[in-house]
This record gives structure tokens, C-alpha cells and sequence, in this order.
């Protein structure tokens, strides 16, 4: 069930208390069929206004202006039109109440004594307001439809339609038969509706006698002003009662123009209330002027009152919102001070002043008028917003002071009934125990009525007091306080009591009334929905919401006006499944994230640049303000904002922004992503906003030389650059720029995840190629008959005297064969050992490679593996069924990373397995097993070499040679010779470095021994001394690298001998 026939059908069962039941333990007299009568006559009416303001009005209100086709618009005017029709019937039971309502109140004063005494002094004034309703829903729906310019057009084009399918019904498969139900239901439509006609279509029928009853018209001639005296008398001290003169207004219209207009006393005196009130909403979007309302009506009455006063109204409706707009919104915005201060009494006053602590009656009676106060103040802040934004002349723009006064109307508004709904159960409690005291109240004066008349004889007017009683005594629904209204009118109750009493009973009455129905006072004087008419209000909200910055509280506040809109669109039937709520919810959302979130959204963005680039000028206007700082972080704090039925969350709007603007950027500009990374770290620090990591796939901040690059040139490549073991770098020689290129395994990770994991069988095919190369060339050395003679001098000598030397190598041995390898020749600066080192150096540098290559392929695969999913997420159990392609592709891949995760990559091993092979044989590459023999005058040409690299680079000199700080190419090419031609062994025999150190501590000591030198001496002195202690150094640095790059290639079936 909507929630449209929820609330009429609580409306039905809350009014359509039957009155007949008060009196069915008794026999009907006159006077009890009398009030029985306009009691039900009165609760049909209510029914009738109510089922106006809920279902009929709001549907035509509803209806749009939309860009459509014009088969759309016809569409859409057949979809709405059994709500037309219906409304037409409605407004056809209203003409029937209201004819019969008339015709009984003839009757009634058309009994003779016998039947009822004295009924000229009785006034009936509640039966005659009740026709003054009943007219003023006719004249609504005139204006309703005067005003709605879209319907009337959208319903002509159906029409004009229509009477094409009807002079051709074979064209669209209809026949004239068919045709002539709807035409008759569309004639009635357009008779009684859509011509706005309404109310001319009452006062234009017939009530047979009752047109030429003179004396019935004098009594409603009389009753209309003296009903008008009373509203004028109560609107000199209070707010005037604009529901009451509407009424006056659309009866006396009716009187003057259904009784031929002679009697000019009625319009004149009515013309009279533009002294108390000019204009006011009446309904929707329309204000309502009353003398606007008789001047079109009847025309005649120009001529009836003073120019002056006419000129007033005429220029009234053009000038309403320029002249008094601006009042009106300081009047309202002044009583926002008075909405805070009952607040605070509110609260106060329902503070127990005990834990079981009880009300008494007083202070429920206190506590109502509280009730009503406030009420009243969100009734009045209401009915000014909307005389103020429905005005029809808006030339003048609303200044920003007007929209931010009406914002805070608004607020205060909401934040009244936000209160109400928080203490329901204590208002709702205080009502009824109020209204339960007022009946009490009540009941005394009716008790000092009835003994009036018991005490004069009057027995009639005692009935009626008994009625009256009897209502009061049973409930304070609607009806019976109607029977007892009616009934105290029979009893002629202000003529009974004193004018005081009089008063006050009414007042009673009145609060009884108000008091009972508390839900729908509240709802009434605090509904917002008037802001449907005037959306703007909502996009002018949130575009200045960040420069007014209101509490969470107030922003909560004002959103539960948009509660109120959706709650009225929901009630739109030109539209099928709750379109029109649909569309206005996506506009508010739209607006809000134009007004709010997408600032919102740039400043936070903006905040967290400019504090990420504090080494960059900034200029102070923009930065983040500390207000505007502290509003978006409360904001964030309780981010989410209801809008009716959905719930936006503010804070995961912010982070999706930012995700995806970070994303965005960083693909743009790979360059900038740890900027980002660091961006999205401070959000958290200082916005607690959690930001999901975009994961790049392909590319990173850190992508460097190429692999395939590095492959097609990699024997230039192992010349140019050297290789750092520990950090697994490598940094180039030389640059014509004032940069060195570097290659790292994290760029060699990036690149194999843009080329695929299948380039490095390729890779390491292609060093295989070139260590190939590199191998014969260090075989060809070896084999070199000067070379090998002195390796073999080398080795006799030192198995020779290996008890004599301490099984230490002698270093002057092999800075001897140093310089005897020189003696060979020389190529340029560089001898035949300067280029077997480098040889061997390319030979490391190229394994270095390989080792690159593994490790990114670990890495690559480790962050493959986080794709992985468990086997049970793809139940694909039986292969024999159908399975969807997709679910077949990403299995497969999984798989394939799997597989990729755990295939053994130990391709060193593979590569000294090969040449350990292939040097197999003894016989033909015996000259290789005196390899281990040159490795001291190798050592010693090498730490000569880093030893002068580095005085070039301390000298920053020699512009053009190469730029070397490490070269550990060289011990990982030296570990891999001994590796494949298993010389660990006879290397350690030489005890090499300790030789090394022990000759470096045997020179110090002989350095410390000297005399002091003098002169020229002291310096040369301070020169070995630093010479020394470098190369003992580079020595002990060479010594641990070779130890590390050994456990490198170290394999199981090697031996565990140490170098030392």
C-alpha cells in the first residue's frame, strides 16, 4: 500500500466517527436530527477538503512542463487521465454537499415554533464556514488551473487528438462506438474543470426556491458579515485567519453573484480585508490575493470602491516581492532568535525534577502552550517563506544577506520539528493530558450553561447543552467536538453565558481541536514542501554552503526539507513508479555535488598538494582556510547526509574522487605517482580518508633502461657499465651529460611486466652467446706460451718453497708477473693483464645480468601471485559440463601464474654447469688449470686500477675517462672461473690476501720505524702512509666481495674452502 492511500485511509478512520452514534440510545427529537445533521454534513466536508489537499491537488500540481514528443505528450495526458476524471467526480460530490449543506440551513430556518423555537437566534456560524470550505476547494482548483499553462496546453493537444481519431477511427483501429465513452468522460472533464470554471459553475446553478427566498438571503447577508466582523476583530490582535477569510471571501462572492448582485454591502465589506492582509500562499506554488480574486470575479466592483484602494491591489501583485519581499524575510529571520530561545525553554521545562517524577495538570497545560508556541512560530516563518518565494514578480534578484536569512528560516524550522520527533512520546503525552484538562475546563462552562437554561425554562436550549455535554464527556475526536460545536450553537451559547465565557469556550474548543490531532499540527506547520516550487533554493544552498559554513546539525536540518518534497512527488500520478521523485532526488544530487562535494573535493585536493610541495612558493589565498578546514573535517566525521529514501555518504564520495583523480594523473604522468602515493598517505593523516591504491599495471615511477635494449647491445652494454654486487646496480662509465644512466632490478621487474616474463629464455640465450665469446678469449690468454710458462714458474716456485714462505703467496712474486706480462707489449695505456681483467670483468658483468634478470622475475611473479584466487572461488569441478569462456580464460591465467610463480629460475646454475662441462677435458684445456696462478698479479692490476679511479674522481680530473666509483664485475667474473674450472681449492692455497695483508703490515711497521724526516721528507712520509693504507683497504674490500660473489655461484657439490 502507498503511502498516499496509508494516509487517507488514516484520515478516514481518524474523521469518519459516525455522529449517529452518540445518540442511538435514545428517540430522535427535532433538535437532535438538527444537529445529527450538519454534524455529518460537516465531517462529509472535512473528508472532501481533505482528500483535496492530499490526493487531488497535489496530482495536478504535480504535473509538469517536460520536453516530450508530442506522442509522448498524448501518452502521458492518457496516463493522467483517470486522475482527471476522477477530480471531476470529486469536485461534483463537492457541488452536491454544498447544495444539500445550503438547502438544509434553509430548512432549519424555515421551522416553524411549533417544530423549533426560536431558530432565528441561532447563528449555525460553523455550517456557514462550512460552505465558505466547500467553495474555497472550488475556487482552488480555478486557480490551480488558470495558473497551470502546461496542462491546459498538453490536454488540448489530447483533445485535438482525439477528435482526429474520431472523424478517422480506422486509421488507429477504433470505432465511433468505441470512441464515444471517452469523448463524453473528456466533455465532462473540460465542463467541469479544465476551463477553471468551478466555482462559476456554482453560482450559475439552480437551488430552486431557495433563489427567490428573500429572507434567506438577508440571513446569509447577515451571517457572512458578522462572521467577517469577528475575523476582523480577532485579526487586529492576532495573526489573521487566512483559511477563514478565504472562506468569507469565495461565500460572499457567491452571495453576490448566485442573488444577482443588487446587495452591493458584502463585496464592499469584504473588499475591506486588504487592510488587514494583502496577499498570502494559498496552495502550491500560487499566491493569492483576495480583492484580485472579487475584481476578477466581478468586474463591477471597480466602480464600487475608491481609487485609491484599487489602485493598491492593481499594483499590489506586480510589486509584492520587489517592495515587501525583503521585510517579509527580516520579519521571518527575526523570529529564528525567538525558535532558539523556546528551544531552550523546551528543554528545560521537560527536565523531571525527580527520576519518577509525575506532571501535574498545570504543568501539562504549560507544557502544551509550549507545544503550541512553537508551532505557531514554525506556522508564521512558513507561510512568509512562501508568500515570499511564490511571488509572480521576481525581477529583482534575491541578494545573498535574503538567501542566507532564509536558509537559517528554514533551518530553524526543521530543527523544531527534529525536536518534536525527538520527544514524541513526552509531547504526545503532554497533548492528551492537556486536552483531557481543557475538556474539564470545558465541561465546567457547559455545566454553567445547562443551569442557565434549567433556570429559565428554556428546554430546547437545555437539549442542546446536554448534546454538547454528552459530546465533551465521550472522546475528543473530530466529530464529537463537531456535535458539540454545533450543539452549543443551538444552545444559543453567547447569548446564554457572559461574553468572557463565551470566549474562552471557544478557545477550548478550539484547543481540544488542536491538541487532539498533535501529529498532524506538527505536520502541518512544519512541512516544507513548498520548496518543490522553487528547487533553486536547494542549488543556491549548496553553492553557498562552504562560505556559510553551518554545524552538522543545521546541514541535517535543512535536508529534512527535502524529505518533505519527496514526500509530496510521491504523490504525482501523471507518472508511473515514482518518476517525478526519482527526477527530483537525481536534480538535488546533482546540485549538491555541483555546490558541495566537488568543491569539497578540489579544496581537499588542493590542501593536500599544497602541503606535499612545501619547498614551492604558495601564495596565502590558496590555502585552506582553518574554518573551512575544521567545517570539512566535522563534515567527514558524520558523513552521511540522508536524502530521503537514500543515504549519501560524504566521505566515500570524497575518496572515490580522490582515487580516481590520483589514478588519472599518475597514468598521465608516471613521473608523479610517489607525489600521489604521499598525497594519499597525508589523507588519511589529515582527513582520516582511506584511499585504495590504483595499482598501475605496467608501468612505474622508476622505468629505466629497457630489457630488450639491454639484450640487442649487450656486449657494449657489460663494456660501458659497472656492476655493484651488494645493491645489484648498474651504473654507467661515462656520459656525454651530466647524468648516469642506472639499471636496477626493480627496472628490469618493470620492464618484464610490459614485455612478459617469456623475454628471459631469449635473455639468457643471448648472454650464453656472449660468454661464449668472452670464455674462448680467456682460454686464448691462458694458453699463450709466455703466459703459461710463467704460470707454471709461478706454481712450481710455490710448491717448491711453500714450507719456506708460510704457504703465503709473495707479493712481490705477483706484482713481478705484473710487470712481466707489461714487458709483452702494450696497447695504448693498457698491457695484455689490463685487458684480461677487463675481460673478466665482462664476463661477471654479464652474469650480473643474468642475476637481474632472476630477481625481477621473482619479484614479478611474487605480485602476480597476489592476483591468485582459491581453487573452490571457480567451482568448474566436472569439465565435461558447459562452462562459460570467461571462467575457462581466467583459469588458465591463473594457472599460468602459478606455474610462472614456481618454475625454478636458477639460470647461474645453468650457465656453469654448461662451461664446467665443456671444460671437461683435461687434455685439451690443461693450460686452464694454472688459472688460479694469475689471480694475485690479477688482484693487484685491479685494486691499481680502482686506486686510480678514485684519485680521478677526488681530483674531479681528466675530463673524459671513465667515471668509476665500484666495478664488482670483476670479483664476480674471477668467482665464476673458479667456480667452473673448480680452482676454490688451490686459490685458498695461496693464502692471497693474507699474504697481501701481512706485506701492508710489515710496511707500516718499517714506515713507523723511520727517524722523524725532516723537511720535504715529512710530506713524502704522509703520502706512503696514505698510499699504503688505501690499497691495504681495496684489498680488504676485494677479499669480502669475493667471499659474497663465492656463496653466489656456491652449490652443494662444491667444496667449503675459504679464501684468505
Amino acid at each position: 500500500m502507498s503511502q498516499q492511500s496509508r494516509k487517507t485511509r488514516k484520515d478516514q478512520l481518524e474523521i469518519h466517527i459516525d455522529p449517529s452514534s452518540l445518540f442511538a440510545k435514545r428517540e430522535l427529537n427535532t433538535l437532535d436530527k438538527c444537529i445529527l445533521t450538519f454534524s455529518t454534513l460537516g465531517l462529509e466536508a472535512d473528508r472532501l477538503i481533505n482528500e483535496a489537499i492530499n490526493v487531488h491537488f497535489p496530482a495536478i500540481l504535480l504535473y509538469e512542463e517536460n520536453d516530450l514528443a508530442q506522442s509522448a505528450v498524448i501518452s502521458q495526458i492518457g496516463f493522467f487521465l483517470p486522475t482527471l476524471n476522477n477530480f471531476a467526480q470529486f469536485l461534483g460530490n463537492v457541488l452536491q454537499v454544498f447544495r444539500n449543506l445550503l438547502q438544509q440551513i434553509r430548512a432549519f430556518y424555515s421551522l416553524s415554533n411549533t417544530e423549533l423555537q426560536k431558530v432565528g437566534d441561532w447563528t449555525l456560524t460553523r455550517s456557514w464556514r462550512t460552505l465558505g470550505d466547500l467553495l474555497s476547494i472550488l475556487m482552488q482548483t480555478d486557480e490551480i488551473l488558470l495558473n497551470h499553462d502546461a496542462l491546459k496546453r498538453d490536454w488540448n493537444l489530447y483533445r485535438k487528438s482525439l477528435e482526429t481519431a474520431q472523424h478517422n477511427p480506422s486509421q488507429f483501429d477504433v470505432s465511433v462506438d468505441e470512441l464515444r465513452p471517452l469523448l463524453i468522460a473528456l466533455t465532462t472533464i473540460d465542463a467541469q474543470l479544465m476551463h477553471g470554471d468551478a466555482l462559476r459553475n456554482c453560482y450559475e446553478q439552480s437551488f430552486g426556491e431557495l433563489d427567490d427566498d428573500q429572507k434567506f438571503r438577508d440571513r446569509m447577508k447577515s451571517s457572512i458579515i458578522d462572521m467577517y466582523s469577528q475575523w476582523e476583530a480577532t485579526a487586529v490582535a492576532d495573526v489573521p485567519d487566512k483559511r477563514q477569510l478565504t472562506s468569507l471571501i469565495c461565500l460572499g462572492v457567491f452571495y453576490h453573484l448566485h442573488f444577482g448582485g443588487k446587495d452591493k454591502k458584502v463585496v464592499k465589506t469584504l473588499w475591506n480585508s486588504h487592510k488587514k492582509i494583502v496577499a498570502f500562499h494559498l496552495i502550491g506554488n500560487i499566491v493569492w490575493l483576495p480583492c484580485w480574486f472579487i475584481l476578477r470575479e466581478i468586474p463591477e466592483m471597480r466602480s464600487l470602491v475608491d481609487k485609491k484602494s484599487l489602485q493598491f491591489v492593481q499594483t499590489t501583485k506586480e510589486s509584492l516581492y520587489k517592495e515587501q519581499s525583503s521585510g517579509m524575510i527580516a520579519e521571518a529571520h527575526a523570529m529564528c532568535t525567538d525558535c532558539e530561545a523556546w528551544e531552550a525553554d523546551f528543554r528545560l521545562q521537560l527536565e523531571p525534577n525527580g527520576r519518577h517524577s509525575t506532571r501535574h495538570a498545570a504543568d501539562c497545560i504549560k507544557l502544551a502552550d509550549l507545544v503550541l508556541k512553537g508551532a505557531r512560530l514554525c506556522d508564521t516563518m512558513c507561510r512568509l517563506l512562501r508568500t515570499v518565494l511564490h511571488s509572480e514578480a521576481k525581477e529583482k534578484r534575491m541578494t545573498k544577506s535574503d538567501s542566507i536569512k532564509i536558509f537559517q528560516v528554514i533551518q530553524s524550522i526543521k530543527s523544531i520539528a527534529r525536536l518534536f520527533t525527538k520527544k514524541w512520546s513526552i509531547v504526545l503525552e503532554v497533548c492528551q493530558m492537556a486536552a483531557h484538562q481543557y475538556r474539564c475546563n470545558a465541561l465546567l462552562i457547559v455545566g454553567k450553561g445547562r443551569t442557565t437554561c434549567r433556570e429559565s425554562g428554556e428546554i430546547e436550549r437545555l437539549n442542546a447543552w446536554n448534546v454538547a455535554a454528552e459530546a465533551l464527556l465521550s472522546t475528543d475526536s473530530r466529530s464529537r467536538l463537531l456535535v458539540a460545536g454545533i450543539a452549543l450553537e443551538m444552545g444559543v451559547y453567547k447569548k446564554v453565558l457572559r461574553s468572557a465565557e463565551a470566549t474562552q469556550l471557544e478557545q477550548l474548543l478550539t484547543r481540544i481541536d488542536t491538541l487532539g490531532r498533535p501529529r498532524k499540527l506538527i505536520t502541518k506547520v512544519t512541512d516544507c514542501s513548498f520548496l518543490y516550487w522553487e528547487r533553486s533554493i536547494f542549488s543556491l544552498y549548496f553553492d553557498s554552503i562552504i562560505d556559510i559554513q553551518p554545524t552538522r546539525e543545521q546541514i541535517e536540518c535543512f535536508v529534512c526539507t527535502i524529505g518533505d518534497c519527496a514526500a509530496l512527488t510521491s504523490r504525482a500520478s501523471h507518472v508511473a513508479d515514482r518518476a517525478l521523485l526519482r527526477r527530483f532526488q537525481n536534480d538535488i544530487y546533482h546540485s549538491m555535488q555541483k555546490g558541495l562535494l566537488y568543491t569539497m573535493c578540489g579544496d581537499i585536493e588542493n590542501d593536500l598538494r599544497i602541503l606535499i610541495h612545501k619547498h614551492l612558493a604558495v601564495d596565502e589565498k590558496d590555502k585552506i582556510s582553518p574554518r573551512k578546514f575544521a567545517f570539512y573535517k566535522n563534515l567527514l566525521k558524520d558523513p552521511q547526509i540522508r536524502l530521503f529514501d537514500r543515504v549519501l555518504d560524504v566521505r566515500e564520495f570524497v575518496e572515490r574522487y580522490l582515487e580516481k583523480t590520483f589514478y588519472n594523473l599518475t597514468v598521465v604522468a608516471l613521473h608523479d605517482r610517489h607525489t600521489y602515493t604521499r598525497m594519499a598517505g597525508l589523507a588519511f593523516t589529515r582527513y582520516q580518508l582511506q584511499l585504495i591504491d590504483g595499482h598501475l599495471p605496467h608501468f612505474n615511477l622508476d622505468q629505466g633502461l629497457d630489457v630488450i635494449s639491454v639484450m640487442k647491445n649487450l656486449g657494449q652494454f657489460v663494456t660501458s657499465y659497472n656492476y655493484s654486487l651488494n645493491q645489484q646496480v648498474f651504473i654507467e662509465k661515462d656520459s656525454a651529460s651530466k647524468f648516469l644512466r642506472v639499471l636496477s632490478a626493480q627496472h628490469v621487474a618493470n620492464s618484464l611486466r610490459s614485455h612478459g616474463t617469456g623475454v628471459l629464455n631469449t635473455a639468457v640465450n643471448i648472454t650464453y652467446q656472449l660468454l661464449r665469446k668472452k670464455m674462448a678469449i680467456v682460454s686464448q690468454f691462458l694458453a699463450e706460451e709466455h703466459v703459461k710458462a710463467q704460470l707454471q714458474r709461478e706454481v712450481r716456485y710455490f710448491e717448491e718453497n711453500g714450507e719456506s714462505l708460510q704457504r703465503l703467496y709473495p707479493v712481490k712474486r705477483a706484482e713481478k708477473f705484473n710487470r712481466a706480462i707489461t714487458q709483452l707489449g702494450m696497447e695504448g695505456e693498457e698491457s695484455y693483464l689490463d685487458k684480461f681483467r677487463q675481460i673478466v670483468t665482462q664476463i661477471g658483468n654479464a652474469l650480473g645480468v643474468v642475476r637481474a634478470l632472476t630477481t625481477a622475475a621473482a619479484l614479478e611473479a611474487s605480485q602476480a601471485k597476489q592476483s591468485d584466487v582459491d581453487e573452490s572461488d571457480l567451482p568448474l569441478t566436472d569439465p565435461t559440463q558447459q562452462t562459460p569462456e570467461i571462467f575457462t580464460v581466467v583459469k588458465d591465467l591463473l594457472k599460468e601464474v602459478r606455474e610462472q610463480t614456481g618454475r625454478n629460475r636458477n639460470y647461474i646454475k645453468m650457465l656453469i654447469n654448461v662451461f664446467r662441462s665443456g671444460f671437461a677435458d683435461q687434455t685439451k684445456y690443461s693450460h686452464l688449470a694454472g688459472f688460479y696462478a694469475v689471480i694475485p698479479p690479477l688482484t693487484v692490476n685491479y685494486v691499481e686500477h680502482m686506486l686510480t679511479c678514485r684519485e680521478r674522481l677526488r681530483k674531479r680530473s681528466q675530463q673524459g675517462k671513465e667515471i668509476t666509483f665500484t666495478d664488482d664485475g670483476f670479483v664476480m667474473g674471477i668467482a665464476y672461473l673458479c667456480t667452473v674450472f673448480e680452482q676454490w681449492r688451490s686459490l685458498a692455497a695461496l693464502n692471497w690476501f693474507t699474504a697481501v695483508l701481512k706485506r701492508c703490515g710489515e710496511e707500516r711497521e718499517k714506515l713507523n720505524s723511520d727517524e722523524t724526516p725532516v723537511g720535504d721528507q715529512s710530506g713524502v712520509k704522509a703520502l706512503r702512509s696514505q698510499r699504503l693504507n688505501a690499497y691495504e683497504k681495496e684489498f680488504k674490500l676485494l677479499a669480502y666481495t669475493l667471499q659474497s660473489a663465492r656463496i653466489f655461484y656456491f652449490s652443494e657439490n662444491d667444496d667449503q674452502h675459504l679464501v684468505t
